[in-house]
């Protein structure tokens, strides 16, 4: 973020407020429009929180609580300096609705694979596969399966036979659910972890349990050359590339429209999910948010992501064509 739209603190209804802060903000109120949810603010509205509820009410509509709080980098502060900056021009919002033939994927804590180690460590599936079980359920979406070479086979099969019969000492219990694991099935969450884990944790950055989609495109380019190209992890703040930088509403239905695979990570204030990823499968022109596929949590859930609108999402992982 620019310099001159950066915070030091919190602001807004029951944050420390700044002195600094405080009189940016309503710098920045003040160049949006009233329509907007900004126009003329007073230091003393903005402190209180209810210039920022203002302004979240307008530019927010789906959101079901509003705090009158910007907390620094968050989607609240992120939206006013964006709107500041441009005065008042917000990005453009895609016009059409994108309706894909993504049917099901599938769930990251569900048997047979939910207990399966990443990488052949201490955690799971169930905990800590999300990003995984979205690339699974992308690749089951485009009819890929396991390559028929007998080295390949040999090495997944070595990485499920040493989690089925599990290895004490280092942490790793028996688990013979994985026998249901066919080699000949279609793509899954525990099927893409053993080939993945198979060979040293080709698919993994080295000596991490964090997915290296990367390392999942080196592998499949082999049989599928650039259909499952990685295109880098796209962040506001992204180091590098500068189009990392730039995954606009419009740009991201694009993507999905060609079915790419377009993995987004929950924004942790305005969804509550810490860590999360889901796999987005078309867009609602209609709503202005993104259907997805919620690999951690089934429609009874509570905890259930069903869509997205853009602010929802801080970051994308993106695989395929050029578009």
């Amino acid at each position: 973020m620019q310099k001159e739209f950066q915070l030091t603190g919190r602001v807004g209804r029951g944050c420390r407020n700044f002195g600094g802060d405080v009189d940016k903000v309503a710098l920045w109120l003040g160049k949006v429009p009233a329509p907007q949810g900004g126009g003329t603010t007073t230091a003393a509205e903005v402190s209180s929180g209810s210039a920022v509820e203002r302004f979240q009410r307008r530019q927010f509509p789906g959101w079901s609580t509003f705090d009158g709080q910007i907390w620094v980098e968050g989607t609240t502060h992120k939206r006013l300096a964006a709107l500041a900056a441009g005065g008042g021009t917000a990005t453009p919002q895609p016009a059409a609705s994108v309706v894909t033939d993504f049917t099901s994927g599938f769930y990251q804590a569900v048997a047979p694979w939910g207990k399966m180690r990443l990488n052949n460590s201490r955690k799971t599936l169930q905990n800590a596969g999300c990003l995984l079980s979205c690339v699974a359920s992308g690749l089951k979406w485009h009819n890929v399966h396991l390559p028929s070479d007998a080295a390949t086979r040999a090495a997944v099969k070595a990485v499920l036979d040493y989690q089925i019969n599990g290895d004490v000492p280092n942490g790793i219990p028996a688990n013979p659910t994985l026998k249901l694991i066919s080699l000949d099935g279609e793509m899954n969450p525990g099927l893409l972890n053993a080939w993945l884990t198979a060979n040293d944790g080709q698919g993994f950055s080295p000596g991490s349990l964090d997915l290296d989609p990367g390392r999942v495109h080196a592998l499949l380019s082999k049989i599928y050359g650039n259909r499952f190209l990685y295109w880098g992890r796209y962040q506001e703040d992204a180091a590098g590339a500068a189009y990392l930088r730039d995954f606009s509403p419009d740009k991201v239905c694009k993507w999905v429209a060609k079915r790419n695979l377009v993995i987004a990570h929950l924004d942790p204030e305005m969804t509550g999910h810490d860590n999360h990823w889901v796999l987005l499968t078309g867009y609602d022109a209609t709503t202005g948010r993104f259907s997805c596929w919620d690999v951690g949590y089934g429609p009874d859930s509570d905890e259930h992501t069903a869509s997205l609108a853009p602010e929802e999402y801080d970051r994308l992982h993106r695989m395929g064509p050029p578009v």
